[in-house]
C-alpha cells in the first residue's frame, strides 16, 4: 500500500473557514479531495491517508486555542454588557474538556474514513533522539530542544516504514528544509518528502510515486468517469448551488431536480479532446416552476484529473449567460 501522510499545516482548515468551533473541522483536502483522488485510482493502486498522531495533537492545541480565545472575547464583551443589560452567562467546556472532545472526534473521524493514525510511542526510536538531542545533532541543532516536533513527526513515519516494508509513504509538508535535512541523514527506500504546490497537489503525488517504481497512468477518461459518478459529484453541486445560485436574485425561490433518494439529478458529458467534463443538472424557478440547465465544468486547467476547482456557468432557456464564476 501506499500512504499519502500529511503534516499538520495540510490538515488544518484555516480559521476563517470553520463555522462551529465545536466541530473537528479537518481541512477540505482530508476529507473531499484527497479521498476523490484515491477513489479514481483505486482500480490500479491501494492508497491510504495517514496522520501522524503529533500531528492531531497539534491541531487540538491550535484549536484549543482559538476557543479559549473566543471564549475570553466572549466574556469580555458580556461583562461590558452586563452593568446595562444584564445577561445569564453561558457554561462553556473547560479548555481540557474541550481538547478531550476534539480528540475523541478525531479518532473517531479517523476510524470511520480509514484513516491511520500514526502512533509516536509506536515507532519512535526514542534512544537514538535522546542521543541526538544530547549530541545537538539534527535536527537538534540549535538548543538541543527544537525543532522537536518536527522530528517526532518524520521519526513517527521513519519507523512506521520500517515496521512495514513492503509499503511505501509519502510524507506531504510544507516545511521543506527541516524535514528534507532530516531525509538527508535516514535515507530509507520506501520513504519520500513531498513538499507539494498547492496548485499542483495531485500532479505532485503522481510524480512523486516514481521514485518507488510506480507509474501511474492517469487516463482522463476513465478518471473522468470515475468522479462523475461517485459521491464527490453530489458535494460539488450542493457546493456551487448553495454558494453561487441561492445568492442570485434572478430565482425566487431555487430548487435543483433530485430523485426520491434525494440525489441531485444529472447528466455529463466528457470531451476527451480538450480533457472538460460538463455537469448538467436542472434548477426550478420556485413560482415559474420554469426549468433553467445549471452547467458546471471541470478540466484539467482548472484542477487536473482531480477537479479540485470549477468553473460554473449557468443559463436560461434561451441560452443567455446568467453567471459565470
Amino acid at each position: 500500500m501506499l500512504y499519502v501522510t500529511l503534516d499538520t499545516n495540510l490538515i488544518r482548515k484555516q480559521s476563517n473557514q470553520i463555522k462551529n468551533i465545536m466541530e473537528l473541522g479537518f481541512s477540505n483536502l482530508v476529507e473531499t479531495e484527497l479521498p476523490c483522488f484515491i477513489r479514481q485510482l483505486s482500480k490500479s493502486l491501494k492508497i491510504g491517508i495517514a496522520i501522524p498522531e503529533v500531528c492531531i495533537e497539534e491541531y487540538i492545541k491550535q484549536r484549543t486555542e482559538d476557543y479559549c480565545d473566543c471564549v475570553k472575547k466572549y466574556k469580555d464583551s458580556a461583562l461590558r454588557l452586563n452593568s446595562a443589560y444584564p445577561i445569564t452567562m453561558p457554561v462553556f467546556l473547560l479548555e481540557d474538556n474541550y481538547a478531550l472532545q476534539l480528540r475523541s472526534d478525531a479518532i473517531e473521524y479517523c476510524e470511520k474514513n480509514n484513516i491511520t493514525i500514526i502512533g509516536c510511542l509506536d515507532f519512535v526510536d526514542w534512544n537514538n533522539m535522546f542521543r541526538n538531542s544530547i549530541g545537538r545533532k539534527l535536527p537538534f541543532i540549535n538548543d538541543g530542544n527544537s525543532p522537536f516536533k518536527d522530528a517526532m513527526i518524520y521519526e513517527s513515519c521513519l519507523g512506521f516504514v520500517k515496521n512495514h516494508p513492503y509499503d511505501q509513504m509519502l510524507l506531504l509538508t510544507r516545511n521543506s528544509k527541516d524535514f528534507r535535512a532530516l531525509d538527508k541523514i535516514h535515507r530509507q527506500n520506501n520513504l519520500k518528502i513531498t513538499c507539494p504546490d498547492d496548485s499542483f497537489l495531485f500532479e505532485e503525488i503522481v510524480n512523486s510515486t516514481k521514485s518507488f517504481g510506480i507509474e501511474i497512468d492517469m487516463d482522463f477518461a476513465t478518471s473522468a468517469a470515475l468522479f462523475v459518478d461517485s459521491d464527490d459529484i453530489q458535494f460539488k453541486i450542493k457546493e456551487a448551488f448553495q454558494s453561487q445560485i441561492l445568492a442570485m436574485e434572478y430565482f425566487s425561490s431555487p430548487l435543483i431536480v433530485q430523485d426520491s433518494d434525494g440525489n441531485y439529478e444529472y447528466s455529463y458529458n466528457i470531451d476527451e479532446d480538450s480533457e472538460q467534463v460538463e455537469i448538467v443538472a436542472n434548477i426550478i424557478d420556485g413560482e415559474s416552476e420554469d426549468l433553467y440547465p445549471f452547467r458546471l465544468f471541470f478540466n484539467r486547467d482548472n484542477g487536473g484529473y482531480l477537479f479540485r476547482q470549477f468553473n460554473i456557468v449557468v443559463e436560461n432557456a434561451q441560452g443567455e449567460e446568467l453567471l459565470n464564476a
